[in-house]
């Protein structure tokens, strides 16, 4: 099935993009201000009311409305505010789907590489973030030692190397101990995993 989800307030460009593309489904992503304008919108679609200038609200609700595993998706990221195009725009980096934006009647592809970040991380990267996701919340900071649990801690030192270079952990120093702190990116891409996408 090949999906349409776009970023909604005019619906000038997403003319374009649905008569080009000729999607299955079209998802609209638009504010409470917008949504009766988005539901009679003459095609037929599923609606989702977003906070237009919540990029993470964005993000989370494209990545929850998708199976990327079955379905060819498209996100058209060119209506609405800068802070729903940013959320669009990044949801198709985290699931490495293809991005477009409409300019003078013409779609351009945005160049996405098609393999999102859980397709980046080992088995061992994705098990460690996900029991980082389990114990503890956003922003709250664990030890190596801690998170080892029972297990040698220096086997955790190149999947922690790896969830740090992609932004989904970050590193403290608070009195002589290394602190591990998951990411807001972490969590996304966690609850990904947990949702098997």
């Amino acid at each position: 099935m090949k999906i349409l989800i776009s970023t909604f307030s005019n619906s000038e460009s997403l003319k374009v993009a649905y008569k080009e593309i000729k999607p299955d489904k079209l998802i609209l992503l638009t504010s409470k201000e917008f949504s009766n304008k988005a539901k009679a919108f003459k095609i037929k679609n599923k609606t989702i009311i977003i906070n237009p200038f919540n990029v993470i609200d964005v993000l989370e609700k494209i990545i929850h409305s998708v199976n990327i595993s079955k379905d060819e998706i498209i996100i058209n990221i060119t209506e609405g505010t800068n802070a729903m195009a940013s959320g669009a725009l990044s949801a198709a980096f985290y699931l490495g789907i293809k991005a477009i934006y409409i300019s003078n009647n013409s779609i351009i592809e945005i160049p996405i590489p098609h393999i999102g970040y859980q397709c980046q991380l080992n088995k061992t990267s994705k098990e460690l973030l996900l029991k980082l996701a389990k114990i503890t919340e956003c922003n709250q900071t664990i030890t190596q030692t801690q998170i080892a649990s029972g297990t040698i801690p220096q086997r955790l030192t190149s999947p922690i190397r790896i969830l740090h270079k992609y932004g989904l952990i970050s590193k403290a120093k608070e009195e002589g101990r290394n602190l591990i702190i998951l990411t807001q990116s972490g969590r996304i891409l966690a609850e990904m995993l947990i949702k098997g996408i």
